[in-house]
């Protein structure tokens, strides 16, 4: 092979390498990233465990507060007689009362006759004497009486013993000396001022079913709209004072805050710990609804202590304070065996607010303002 023939070999040849070469270079390489892979959402069910809702409560509603409870409250009712004269204020145990009678004695002064079902407190008082009348009130709820004497003037209206008294499944006379043991006087105030009870041991008492009665309905979803605005109610019961007894609508809690000549009316609540040891909070007397009765009220002719009466059966006019609404209406019961019916000026029958409810029985010739 000659020379000439042997240079244009090597040339092809070299050709040919530089073409694979550049071909070399041209190629694809892999990636070294990690390829995620896709996933198709499916239907498949989840390991979660359902959730499953809070059973909601049945609630059972007291029939002297329209308060609902999860268990059925026990109605086993105490109407107890508390003082109301400056010497007995502060009071004991007013704001755990169910329903609160207040009515004219003699002295120019009112007296409670306090209604426990829902709450029974370890203290209330000071504990008084009795009225007749508000022992006619007593009969309506069929309740355990709790008193400290009263009236024994035999064949007088005003007398409290004897066979017509004695529809009284339950009375505690702390006058009578085989009750000693379930009052007590406190050292801070002087007798007859400072008597007290513990309705927890009265509770203890019960021996009897009493007579179930629906006297008072309630409705927390009631509406009120077609009622009257006000925003203060006096009264004077007995008194020349017109603003002796004053009622002022607290628009922040909806509640009706009670005062006494123009101070604000305050009573003690007493509780018991976890180490059960007493605790005493001060604060003012207030309610929820608040009843005017009137009704007619005179002095017992011939009564040398000027002892009153008040006529608990019959008919009269009423004013209903809901919340911050007033009403207009009546008041009817036939007879001392019957309850007393309340009715709106349009002869519905009277629904409340849940809560307290405080009953003032008005004297007709007394004097009620509302502003």
């Amino acid at each position: 092979m000659n020379k000439k023939l042997r240079t244009c070999i090597c040339f092809a040849l070299l050709t040919l390498l530089i073409a694979a070469s550049a071909c070399s270079d041209n190629k694809v390489q892999p990636s070294t990233e990690p390829i995620m892979p896709i996933v198709e959402p499916t239907d498949a069910p989840s390991t979660q465990a359902p959730l499953t809702p809070t059973p909601t409560p049945v609630l059972f509603y007291s029939n002297t507060t329209g308060l609902g409870y999860e268990g059925q409250p026990q109605y086993h009712p105490i109407t107890v007689m508390i003082e109301n004269s400056a010497e007995a204020r502060p009071q004991t145990g007013l704001m755990q009362a169910d329903i609160v009678y207040e009515m004219p004695v003699e002295g120019g002064i009112t007296r409670f006759l306090c209604l426990f079902n829902d709450t029974l407190p370890v203290e209330v008082g000071p504990v008084r004497s009795a009225r007749i009348y508000f022992l006619h009130t007593q009969k309506e709820w069929d309740s355990a009486m709790v008193h400290y004497g009263g009236p024994s003037d035999e064949g007088f209206p005003s007398y409290i013993y004897g066979e017509e008294m004695e529809y009284i499944k339950l009375r505690v006379d702390g006058i009578k000396g085989k009750w000693d043991s379930y009052f007590w006087r406190s050292e801070d105030r002087k007798a007859p001022h400072n008597v007290y009870t513990d309705l927890t041991k009265i509770a203890e008492l019960y021996d009897y079913t009493p007579e179930f009665r629906n006297q008072l309905r309630f409705d927390a979803n009631l509406d009120t709209s077609a009622g009257m605005d006000y925003s203060m109610i006096s009264l004077s019961f007995q008194t020349n004072e017109k603003t002796h007894t004053q009622f002022k609508y607290d628009p922040a809690t909806n509640r009706l805050l009670r005062y006494v000549s123009q101070k604000e009316f305050m009573t003690n609540t007493v509780t018991l710990d976890a180490n059960g040891q007493k605790q005493t909070i001060t604060e003012q007397v207030s309610c929820q609804n608040l009843i005017i009765q009137h009704t007619k009220v005179y002095v017992i002719q011939g009564d040398k202590s000027g002892r009153r009466m008040a006529e608990m059966t019959g008919s009269g006019e009423c004013e209903f304070f809901i919340g911050g609404k007033f009403f207009t209406g009546t008041w009817k019961r036939d007879s001392l065996n019957s309850a007393t019916e309340y009715r709106l000026s349009d002869g519905s029958l009277l629904t409340l607010l849940p809560g307290n409810t405080w009953i003032a029985i008005q004297p007709t010739n007394g004097t009620v303002t509302i502003e």
